[in-house]
């Protein structure tokens, strides 16, 4: 054991050493440029003025190039170069990008870019998070030079998301001579992110932790939203309470939305009821809105992304602590909460009485949809389709949701086998 710790302390000190003077000649300066940027969500905070980027090796085989929010686009452009220079001569054709961020720049200056990202502060889908880690472990294990480079622009916070993800999937996957493997990303993370930022992150890696663990058991039927009840008004309006709507997406695509409620801060709870049922199926995102009248705007009051193969209970309450954006903003209650309740068949649906009356007039600034020129693919590019060793799962390329949860299952149970299979990585 006690080799074992001096042999992590070693390797741990050579990868350190790499990293520095990789930043080093990256940003420019004589210091330590991005490598001592603060933890999540900064990014580069070396000797210079002004944002950097920040690359570090995470592992031997896995390096993070994290850019900061208000990195201009030209100085984004610069570092991009570089990075693509220097990667290049120290990896030769051994290295794949892995774009966690939305399609564009990246692959113009960057070759062999695999395009995996989601929206800005948002959770992951559960098989985009299946497909990147597979698709990760498919590169590095396919080739012992081979290098994977996690590029993200606006910080730390995806890099966040995909390394505590790896770290369950290799826990359960990897041979054990990749212990200090699975010590650098866990030191990287305590490091540069410290904790996951939106509770919906943190409630995505918990997913995938249970399901490859075989804690949580994949629910493949849909859900029937009925009610969603708020203990405690939020405090948006100068005398108190809001103008509350809600906006329902699966799967990033808009399927609900409701009329405004004008809750006072007199009310202590409040149930909004669906007469016919939500049907909900995959992933799902529900965001709360105050409407503002003047100047005519929204602003949102919580988000939370849940998916409904983890759902076994009918119903499903989230703390102030669980909701994103509601749990760092101090016009939600500190005592507030949510609840869902669900049914599992629409033949259960329950009498739904709403406490509360509703405008439903039509109304713009409550339809607008906040993510209709989102830009990320369903599939990877021509290029990683034509490698077997790198294609992601078939979900992916097929997301009609008929196809999703049996090729999810058996995903995470081919994944899952690998625990008792011994094995090292996973067949695509």
């Amino acid at each position: 054991m006690e080799g074992l710790n001096n042999k992590v302390r070693r390797e741990g000190g050579r990868k350190t050493q790499s990293a520095a003077r990789l930043n080093r000649v990256m940003v420019g300066g004589g210091g330590s440029g991005g490598i001592e940027g603060g933890g999540g969500g900064g990014g580069g905070g070396g000797g210079g003025a002004g944002p950097k980027m920040d690359v570090v090796y995470v592992t031997e085989r896995i390096i993070s190039l994290a850019f900061p929010l208000g990195l201009d686009d030209a100085t984004y452009t610069l570092h991009l170069r570089e990075v693509a220079h220097m990667l290049a001569s120290k990896h030769g054709d051994n290295f794949k990008v892995f774009n966690l961020s939305g399609q564009g720049e990246v692959s113009q200056y960057l070759p062999r870019v695999l395009e995996l990202g989601w929206p800005e502060q948002l959770a992951p889908a559960l098989e985009r998070l299946c497909s990147v880690c597979k698709a990760l472990d498919s590169w590095i294990t396919q080739h012992p030079q081979h290098v994977a480079v996690l590029h993200a622009r606006g910080g730390y916070e995806k890099l966040g998301v995909v390394v505590a993800a790896y770290m369950h999937y290799s826990n359960i996957c990897a041979a054990t001579d990749q212990a200090l493997d699975r010590y650098a990303m866990k030191r990287f993370f305590d490091d540069k992110i410290g904790q996951l930022y939106h509770p919906s992150q943190k409630r995505y890696v918990q997913y995938f932790a249970g399901l490859l663990s075989g804690v949580i058991r994949i629910n493949s039927s849909p859900l029937y939203l009925h009610t969603l009840t708020l203990y405690g008004v939020p405090h948006f309006e100068p005398r108190g309470g809001c103008h509350f709507f809600i906006k329902i997406y699966q799967g990033m695509t808009p399927i609900y939305t409701s009329g405004i409620y004008n809750l006072t801060e007199a009310m202590r709870q409040v149930t909004i009821g669906f007469e016919a049922g939500v049907q909900l199926r995959g992933d799902i995102l529900l965001k709360a809105y105050h409407r503002r009248l003047l100047p005519a705007a929204r602003e949102v009051i919580f988000r939370v992304q849940f998916h409904t193969c983890a759902v076994s209970e009918k119903i499903l309450a989230f703390s102030r602590s669980d909701l994103d954006d509601a749990c760092n903003d101090m016009r939600f209650p500190l005592d507030g909460s949510v609840e869902l309740y669900f049914s599992h068949s629409p033949e259960e649906r329950p009498r739904v009485i709403s406490s509360v009356s509703c405008d439903k007039s039509p109304c713009a600034i409550a339809s607008w949809d906040s993510y209709q020129n989102i830009q990320f693919t369903d599939h990877p590019d021509e290029q990683d389709l034509k490698d077997r060793h790198v294609e992601v799962n078939v979900t992916c390329r097929l997301p009609r949701y008929r196809y999703y949860f049996y090729d999810l299952e058996a995903e995470i149970i081919k994944i899952s086998q690998l625990r008792r299979t011994g094995l090292n990585s996973v067949d695509t």
